[in-house]
């Protein structure tokens, strides 16, 4: 019996949630900025699935497991909202309408309007330019130590750029874009580091190099005359029928904030990708032969990609153990019961929504990697909530579709062109959790040479 149905016949009005034991003053807020994935691991198989944690002045209750996951996205869909976490980094961001951090009709209304952009349809002509850009950027970067977090922003920032705003920016604009996010979030979101770091030379710096950023990729985009472009649409079809959710911040915003939603969580997937294979030659051997099968007879289309069983379940199962988004922060939205418990109104929320992965109920030996659990018969990820690396509810990640062309398509194309070899001690490699998106150590690096060359 789950401890959902063990408790839904009590009374909650009496009962007080588990607490996690911390530090005086600080209580737990050093393991949640050191390892928050593995704190949360480790609290929820001791505290069951509703327990409160404290860090510092903050105070949260995290809702983990199936029954949270199917909640948030069925009967407690209206029990939660985004805007209490992001106010303060909307504000900072002078975007107060930013689809991420709003709820309700904005919210619906927006992401309406960009999920079209976002699909699968709306790529699978554009996979020829993506891989070009990909090639291209491997050619000039062989036979060299490169840090992985660096080349995967460069690449895919010109990939997302390229196909979605029509414009690449520069590593100087890429850098700017990151330091400008990681220090907005972790001061006025996550609330990791004081306030004055908003007001050192290097973030003011980056601040006004994306807002110039930002002002190139509209006016690139205004003088365009191939179609709607997606600055375009959002204008024409967003700013226009609702210019009050359209202010000049927030169409800044949405000039950005592919770049921003992107790189992190996509290049830190594939950067686990690498240091996976890296372990795992065997594994590497299979996936090579399963893309030079596919790649001979040319750059595949998305339902190519999608047919290779063998980069799939792989992709899957790195994400099942590595989620770069392995919990949302979000606000209760009214009072309400979860598992027996009074949650209240105003209650600041961990949803642990990757908490089923490594849960041996959903997934047979959670911490070895197998990709044969997603094939027939055992299917474990089916199981609705159980797998769940793109969120849950209403703010499920858009970009997933793309997410998941650029995961197949770079992958396959490095494991196509090149012969990859690690340039680190790869035993000192351990996830880094200082960006809003877990991620690799910035030390890991590799190096690789043309595929068969002596």
């Amino acid at each position: 019996m789950t401890s959902w149905a063990r408790e839904m016949g009590k009374d909650s009005n009496n009962r007080q949630l588990p607490r996690v034991k911390g530090w005086p003053l600080l209580g737990s807020a050093y393991a949640l900025i050191r390892d928050p994935l593995g704190f949360l691991r480790r609290t929820r198989e001791t505290h069951g699935d509703v327990y409160r944690i404290t860090a510092a002045h903050m105070d949260f209750v995290v809702l983990a497991g199936m029954e949270a996951n199917r909640f948030v996205a069925d009967k407690g869909k209206d029990c939660f909202v985004s805007s209490g976490f992001w106010e303060g980094t909307l504000k900072e961001m002078q975007c107060p309408h930013s689809f991420i951090g709003v709820d309700g009709d904005v919210h619906r209304f927006q992401r309406n309007l960009m999920k079209p952009l976002f699909s699968k349809t709306a790529f699978n002509e554009r996979i020829p330019e993506l891989a070009d850009i990909f090639k291209e950027t491997l050619s000039v970067r062989y036979d060299s130590t490169q840090r992985v977090s660096e080349l995967f922003r460069h690449v895919l920032s010109r990939q997302i750029g390229g196909s979605l705003q029509g414009y690449q920016p520069t590593p100087q604009e890429v850098e700017a874009l990151m330091r400008y996010q990681t220090t907005a979030m972790n001061v006025c979101s996550l609330k990791k580091w004081p306030r004055m770091a908003l007001w050192m030379p290097g973030y003011r710096q980056a601040k006004k190099q994306v807002q110039a950023l930002a002002d190139r990729i509209i006016a690139s985009e205004r003088t365009q005359e191939q179609g709607l472009g997606y600055f375009q649409t959002l204008k024409e079809h967003g700013q226009d029928v609702h210019p009050e959710w359209f202010t000049p911040g927030d169409m800044r915003n949405h000039a950005i904030i592919s770049y921003l939603a992107g790189i992190d969580t996509v290049g830190a997937t594939l950067s686990f990708m690498l240091l996976e294979l890296f372990k795992q030659p065997e594994l590497l051997r299979q996936l090579r032969a399963e893309v030079d099968a596919v790649f001979s007879q040319g750059i595949p289309d998305a339902d190519d990609l999608d047919g290779m069983e063998t980069l799939k379940n792989f992709i899957r199962e790195v994400m099942r153990l590595y989620p770069t988004a392995y919990a949302v922060r979000r606000t209760a939205a009214r009072d309400f019961v979860f598992q027996g418990y009074s949650i209240d109104k105003g209650q600041d929320i961990i949803l642990f929504t990757t908490a089923n992965h490594t849960d041996p109920e959903w997934f047979k030996e959670p911490l070895r990697f197998d990709i044969t659990r997603y094939q027939a018969p055992r299917m474990e990820h089916r199981a609705n909530g159980a797998w769940a690396p793109f969120g849950r509810g209403a703010h499920t990640c858009i970009g997933a579709g793309l997410a998941n062309i650029l995961l197949s398509l770079n992958l396959a194309l490095f494991l196509y062109h090149t012969d990859l070899r690690p340039a680190c001690d790869l035993k000192s490699i351990k996830m880094d959790f200082s960006n809003p998106s877990a991620g690799l150590d910035e030390r890991f690096a590799i190096s690789f040479s043309p595929r068969g060359a002596a």
